[in-house]
């Protein structure tokens, strides 16, 4: 499976997009790109892309991501109580 995100739909064929907590400060879309935007002050919340489809033996899993901070004068800041987790999971079954 292979996607740029091009465009402006997810593929519902191969991802479905979901939050881990619900709220009006966060919003997932695809511009070009697939995007998780999460307003700086609000709640907590958090958000992914999950693959529909299961995949067997050895593969290669490659992700390009960019974070864009509130801060950009040097030295970059990062609030000091906010946070980011960017996570690769796989799973075997039975």
């Amino acid at each position: 499976m292979q996607d740029n995100f091009d465009g402006d739909r997810i593929d519902r064929n191969l991802w479905t997009a979901g939050y881990s907590h619900t709220n009006q400060d966060t919003r997932i879309y695809q511009e070009d790109g697939l995007h998780i935007d999460i307003k700086q002050g609000g709640e907590y919340s958090g958000a992914a892309a999950v693959t529909c489809d299961c995949y067997h033996g050895d593969f290669d899993a490659q992700v390009d991501f960019h974070v864009a901070f509130p801060i950009r004068e040097p030295p970059l800041k990062w609030p000091p109580s906010a946070s980011i987790r960017a996570t690769s999971t796989s799973a075997t079954t039975t």
